[in-house]
């Protein structure tokens, strides 16, 4: 069982100084070590290695040179990873200094979730909390709702599982990560009343903000967009709703997937039940598609290689008998359909009124 997840994950990093090694000391604090290469689970050197201008691309965000295939930023910055070692020994990550930390966050929660996938556990994309003794997950493509939806629980005095992953063990046991939240600028608008929790640096930003959405300055759409880009927040939820995180929870009671309406968003938000079959798909399919770039360099890799991983070739039939194991045990199969971001009373009153 999984239950003291934390000590499952152990990095070592090889680097002085930039924004990834800020990144993981902030996100991976506890789970540093200083122990030999081959004795730990994810090895990362931060490097200076970029490409300005890239003379090749393959398909973004992938390309390769002399040195093999790497994964590139918006800025070119690049992170190359040894796709021989995945699923054998050390996960190995080479990457610039000052490649996008948001980018390396979903490439590290990628390999975390390899490296449990091979002891028979799993990530799930979704926010969990347990409310009234209920273990509720509420799983999701990004951009639809999963973190304004937590936060509206986390009020009501529900426990913290995950915001963005969960890992579920092959006993349908789920336990939270060592991450922090990543609030974006939508989140931060819904709740500005954690604003001063959060960060009341952002209190102005956000009200500036508000009245932009408003339309009460004439803002281009590039300015905008430079605003929304300002107004994010990565914060550990212990700083956020103190004694509210619970680390690990036996079972699962409740799965309601979020799905974005865009059929008939006139009519609100509104849930009807699912079966195992179509919740194993839709999970694991939205999971494909937040690996999406490390598939990708995979991909790439074999065609310029000649060589195969084979835990790798075998990892989607591994998730889906682990995935379709744990949801038939599951009595409680949901689908939400969400017309927008502002559905979030709606759409707790509607899950409360089915777990009360």
């Amino acid at each position: 069982m999984f239950i003291n997840i934390i000590d499952k994950i152990c990095f070592s990093v090889n680097g002085k100084d930039g924004r990834v090694l800020e990144f993981i000391e902030s996100e991976y604090q506890k789970n540093i070590t200083d122990q030999p290469f081959d004795t730990i689970s994810f090895h990362v050197d931060i490097v200076e290695d970029n490409k300005q201008p890239l003379k090749y691309i393959l398909e973004p965000p992938v390309s390769y040179d002399e040195k093999g295939i790497f994964i590139f930023d918006t800025d070119h910055k690049i992170l190359r990873i040894d796709f021989s070692r995945i699923g054998i020994d050390t996960y190995h990550v080479i990457c610039d200094k000052n490649f996008n930390p948001d980018f390396i966050a979903i490439i590290l929660e990628y390999l975390i979730h390899l490296s449990f996938v091979s002891r028979d556990a799993f990530f799930c994309h979704c926010c969990s909390f347990v409310f009234h003794n209920k273990t509720i997950l509420c799983p999701a493509w990004r951009n639809v709702g999963k973190t304004n939806l937590l936060l509206s629980f986390l009020k009501e005095g529900a426990k913290y599982l995950s915001d963005d992953w969960c890992l579920i063990d092959k006993y349908g046991g789920v336990s939270s990560l060592p991450k922090r939240l990543n609030l974006l600028y939508y989140n931060l608008i819904q709740n500005s009343e954690l604003l001063n929790q959060i960060d009341h640096n952002l209190i102005p930003l956000v009200e500036f903000f508000k009245r932009a959405l408003k339309g009460q300055y004439d803002l281009k759409s590039d300015q905008m967009n430079t605003l929304k880009n300002s107004l994010k927040k990565r914060i550990h939820i212990y700083d956020l709703f103190p004694g509210q995180l619970q680390q690990h929870s036996k079972s699962i009671d409740f799965i309601f997937l979020l799905t974005k309406n865009v059929v008939n968003p006139e009519r609100g938000a509104y849930i009807t039940e699912s079966d195992c079959s179509k919740t194993v798909i839709k999970i694991n399919e939205i999971l494909k598609f937040e690996q999406r770039p490390f598939r990708t360099a995979y991909n790439i890799n074999k065609a310029i290689t000649g060589t195969k991983n084979k835990f790798l070739e075998k990892h989607d039939e591994s998730l889906n008998t682990l995935t379709t194991q744990v949801f038939r045990d599951v009595s409680n199969l949901y689908e939400v359909h969400v017309p927008d971001k502002n559905s979030t009373i709606r759409i707790k009153e509607e899950i409360i009124g089915l777990i009360t």
